[in-house]
């Protein structure tokens, strides 16, 4: 239970962090500095701001010096990463097996959100994922497994890249052939059918809500890096469960 705990707390204060990098990336901007202020009147936060969810609720989703509404985006995200760190480190003890499963939920997380708010994939976050990739793929003694993963990411989605005329990313691409290092080939292609599905499934859902229509793209990194997730984490499990239910 204590390590439980700091996996979550961990998880809260990674949350924050992973949140400002999602705003400030896509802007050109470095998450470190300026440390972090109101995008309103620019007022430096203090420590009670910056603790994470409770800095939220303390100042009431509000800035305490202009009264402008924060983005409630920060709390869930926060949030999010927290239980996510919580579930990925389960009943597991602090080990580098379990430190970069931290570091590739984290570019997961950031890939995702990033996403889902600009439609593109940045090579400064693939770039770490795939060396860390090959740091873990070496010490677990699996390097053949992630190259191969590496090479049949690389021809199927380059043959759908060229097949779609345009109608994917180059970015989508990229973060394939970091899962295909991540994952090996047989989850990579599973993370992608998953990825698919629950994609085709969502935005048939908005479009029935008429939240979007039919010419507006729907972002595939988030449903790619969440699939990618739970396949990281229990990969056999849902394979077996995908496997019934198609067949």
């Amino acid at each position: 239970m204590t390590w439980t705990l700091v996996y979550f707390v961990t998880g809260l204060c990674m949350g924050s962090f992973l949140a400002l990098c999602a705003d400030r990336l896509p802007m050109g901007e470095s998450p470190v500095f300026p440390p972090s202020h109101c995008d309103c009147c620019g007022h430096r936060l203090g420590v009670p701001e910056l603790v994470p969810v409770a800095g939220y609720l303390f100042s009431a989703g509000h800035c305490r010096y202009c009264g402008q509404p924060i983005p409630s985006r920060f709390l869930w995200r926060e949030l999010t990463t927290g239980l996510l760190f919580l579930a990925a480190g389960w009943g597991k003890p602090p080990d580098l097996p379990l430190f970069l499963s931290f570091v590739f939920l984290s570019g997961l997380l950031v890939a995702a959100w990033i996403d889902w708010d600009t439609q593109l994939v940045y090579d400064v976050l693939l770039m770490p994922l795939m060396i860390v990739a090959f740091v873990r793929a070496f010490y677990m003694s699996a390097l053949p497994w992630s190259l191969l993963g590496f090479v049949v990411m690389g021809c199927v989605m380059g043959g759908i890249y060229l097949l779609a005329r345009g109608g994917m990313g180059l970015g989508d691409v990229k973060l394939c052939l970091v899962l295909g290092l991540w994952l090996g080939a047989e989850k990579a292609l599973w993370c992608l059918f998953l990825a698919s599905l629950t994609g085709s499934m969502t935005a048939l859902t908005l479009i029935a809500l008429g939240r979007r229509t039919w010419k507006e793209p729907l972002p595939f990194a988030p449903f790619l890096c969440s699939a990618a997730f739970w396949l990281y984490q229990w990969g056999e499990p849902l394979m077996q469960a995908a496997r019934r239910f198609l067949w």
